[in-house]
């Protein structure tokens, strides 16, 4: 089996948050985010060559502070693998958790669920 080189526990929320709500990151802790609508969700999923130059705003960490700016879902895309090696390390992706909890939430809008 090896060596346990990584670990971590992934916890998904479905909520709804009014428009005037804030959230604070870590700097330390959260590299970037973003807000995405269930169309941009099924565009990445899908990856397809025709959507990866649609834009996206971000928040994203630069020398230490955030920035708000866009980003092309391409970016997202390239990462829908399992897992990306660099330079012989594994650099984490969209897991495969994620991925499905994000199918799973395609299917429950679609049949009618979670409105928001």
């Amino acid at each position: 089996m090896g060596k346990i080189i990584r670990q971590h526990l992934v916890v998904y929320y479905l909520a709804s948050i009014e428009e005037e709500a804030q959230l604070k990151f870590d700097v330390g802790e959260v590299d970037a985010a973003a807000w995405l609508d269930i169309e941009q969700i099924e565009k990445v999923l899908a990856a397809r060559e025709e959507d990866k130059k649609t834009p996206f705003d971000a928040i994203f960490e630069e020398q230490g502070r955030y920035i708000v700016g866009q980003r092309e879902l391409g970016t997202l895309m390239d990462n829908i693998k399992a897992e990306k090696v660099e330079g012989g390390a594994i650099i984490e992706s969209f897991s495969l958790g994620t991925i499905f909890v994000l199918r799973c939430w395609i299917a429950m809008k679609e049949e009618g669920g979670h409105q928001k």
